[in-house]
């Protein structure tokens, strides 16, 4: 299983287990991801392409974890048909 595939599932567990707990990080690196897209816009040009590459990274963890649930089932569904 790729390593993207895992933290999904991982995320997935954990979401359903904590809801509420789930929602609230949510909006946490939700805060974080945007403060990271404004440090990237007020950097001097030696910097830019440092924070666009946190920006990015937090982006891209932001949109794993908020689309874990409906991403893990079709992994999960491809795992198990690999297996037959």
């Amino acid at each position: 299983m790729k390593p993207k595939d895992q933290l999904i599932i991982s995320a997935a567990k954990v979401a359903g287990r904590a809801a509420g707990d789930w929602d609230e990080f949510l909006a946490a690196l939700s805060a974080y991801r945007l403060d990271q897209l404004n440090l990237m816009a007020q950097a001097s040009p030696s910097l830019v392409q440092v924070l666009q590459g946190r920006a990015q990274n937090a982006t891209e963890i932001l949109d794993i974890f908020m689309t874990c649930r409906e991403k893990a089932n079709p992994i999960l569904e491809t795992i198990k048909n690999a297996k037959r």
